[in-house]
């Protein structure tokens, strides 16, 4: 998504992490059995945000240059898919990142929540 990595992303809450998940599967989501793992952490840190408004070419030099400076463990980026709702980058380059705690994991599995509910028939 962006030029340079050195950052892993994140998602504000659950609900993104799966909507951008689901952009990125080869089939379609209520038939995808694959494994994926959802998880969460809480890190404890200062939270920059890029400016709202920015074209993609201005969002990616702002990423860049933030990433470059060192500046801040964390930056939010309002979601394209979802824009209530931030991607978190967190700047794995930055001396913090060795103290975030490591993710709690849940299975996830698209078919599994994605089905047609079995009430729907009787309640349309």
């Amino acid at each position: 998504m962006f030029a340079r990595a050195p950052h892993r992303a994140f998602a504000s809450e659950a609900g993104l992490a799966v909507l951008v998940q689901q952009r990125y599967l080869a089939e379609p989501a209520e038939t995808c059995e694959t494994p994926f793992d959802l998880g969460w952490t809480e890190i404890a840190a200062v939270l920059e945000r890029v400016p709202d408004g920015l074209d993609r070419a201005d969002t990616i030099a702002f990423v860049d240059a933030w990433a470059n400076s060192g500046r801040g463990l964390l930056l939010a980026v309002r979601s394209a898919v979802l824009p209530e709702a931030d991607v978190i980058l967190m700047n794995a380059d930055h001396p913090a990142a060795g103290t975030v705690p490591p993710q709690t994991v849940r299975p996830f599995r698209f078919a599994q929540c994605l089905h047609r509910p079995p009430m729907l028939g009787r309640y349309s």
